[in-house]
């Protein structure tokens, strides 16, 4: 559960007290009702996330010190809309929300800072949701084998280097050089 499922579920046993100690039949049944809708909210959250295909797309080439944009189709093939749905990496940081329609797609990227030039590689995504209350928290992990070339960084543009045109010969004269 997230926060907000957790101090439900304190609100909920809180009113179950309550409704016990006073014997309220109307604090029982907002009670249960409320819980029923929590213990739903569960099997809403995974199925939110069921059935979805992850397709990792070829990343293009950048330069060192800019951020490496890792591209992943989400699939829907299910008549559902799939609501809230975002992607992370392996650090747990999450990008991108994306809604997917009944039997559709949707792109996400993914950037990663490109410290060091060479392959930079990403293994695993975890695709993660909190439709429909944000009450629960549904993930799963992934793994896709990616990689992005990343160059090294260019020079910075500036004034040429200075160069002598004469330089002395042998003799101790000035000559061309």
């Amino acid at each position: 559960p997230t926060r907000q499922g957790v101090v439900l579920a304190v609100v909920l046993v809180l009113m179950l007290i309550g409704s016990l100690n006073y014997g309220s039949n109307l604090g029982y049944m907002i009670t249960f009702l409320l819980g029923g809708v929590w213990v739903t909210a569960i099997l809403h959250t995974w199925r939110n996330l069921l059935g979805l295909r992850i397709q990792p797309l070829k990343p293009r080439p950048v330069f060192a010190g800019e951020d490496a944009q890792f591209p992943c189709r989400i699939e829907n093939p299910g008549g559902l809309g799939r609501f809230g749905v975002r992607l992370a990496d392996a650090d747990d940081k999450r990008f991108d929300r994306a809604d997917i329609p009944p039997q559709g797609a949707q792109n996400i990227l993914i950037p990663i800072p490109a410290q060091q030039r060479g392959w930079l590689q990403l293994d695993m995504v975890s695709i993660h949701g909190l439709y429909p209350l944000g009450l629960f928290h549904a993930w799963s992990y992934a793994r896709v084998e990616m990689k992005c070339l990343v160059y090294p960084q260019p020079a910075q543009a500036g004034e040429p280097p200075a160069t002598d045109c004469y330089s002395p010969n042998e003799s101790g004269q000035q000559g061309i050089g």
